[in-house]
């Protein structure tokens, strides 16, 4: 048995009554999810590819996988025109802590492949798919761009199976897990998100993939979203 939440308190660390807890996504199989995480495939190379507009662009995509043991972004040249791109999106359950202050939070991944031909980088984006709990291939186009943290260049993530890379959420990420229920980010690449498209290198790609809920790794890789919060305090008035 795999807890989708962690949490423990601290009194004095910081702040009164400070706690962190830590959210998992539901993996496939688990009774009654409601989280999930996975990647989408816009594969385009059966048709000779299709323009940097298109590929980026298309909905919806050709392929979602919500079962498998990674989650992806990556964008694929074919001799001259652009074949693949892969795009991810992970939910939280935060429900439990709904109404707590936000003190904090980074979302921590585990790097399992990495290959980085156009100097590129991870980002993560707000989203919004169809459903908290399965993912279809509409899902593709229903990743934002708004970044929640900064940018993680692929150079700098360690792609050891291992070690939790950390994301740490912006202003932007933090308003955005105060609201209440699951909580849903996207992985894009950065030329991906940017719309910064590199000159063609035939057969090139830049990939990144971590380990999803579904991972079979040593210990516990699953992405998880790591959060430090405080209970929301009513004064109240105390008449003698």
């Amino acid at each position: 048995y795999t807890p989708d939440t962690l949490q423990h308190h601290c009194w004095g660390c910081g702040g009164v009554g400070m706690s962190t807890t830590t959210f998992y996504p539901n993996k496939d199989g688990d009774s009654s999810p409601t989280s999930v995480d996975g990647y989408f495939r816009n594969d385009e190379s059966g048709g000779g590819g299709a323009s940097w507009a298109d590929i980026r662009t298309r909905d919806p995509g050709t392929a979602a996988f919500d079962d498998h043991n990674s989650l992806r972004a990556m964008i694929k040249a074919g001799s001259s025109n652009w074949s693949e791109f892969q795009r991810s999106i992970l939910g939280f359950d935060k429900s439990s802590i709904d109404g707590e202050n936000i003190a904090s939070a980074t979302l921590d991944l585990v790097c399992i492949f990495n290959n980085d031909t156009y100097t590129d980088s991870c980002s993560l984006v707000d989203a919004a798919p169809l459903s908290n709990t399965a993912l279809v291939v509409a899902d593709y186009d229903h990743l934002g761009t708004t970044k929640q943290a900064a940018d993680r260049p692929f150079d700098e993530i360690t792609n050891d199976s291992a070690t939790h890379e950390s994301f740490t959420l912006n202003a932007t990420g933090l308003t955005r897990i105060g609201g209440n229920g699951v909580i849903n980010f996207g992985l894009r690449t950065k030329r991906d998100n940017d719309d910064d498209e590199p000159t063609i290198s035939s057969g090139q790609d830049d990939t990144i993939r971590f380990a999803s809920a579904d991972e079979a790794l040593a210990s516990d890789k699953r992405p998880r979203l790591v959060i430090t919060h405080t209970s929301a305090f009513t004064p109240r008035a105390i008449m003698f």
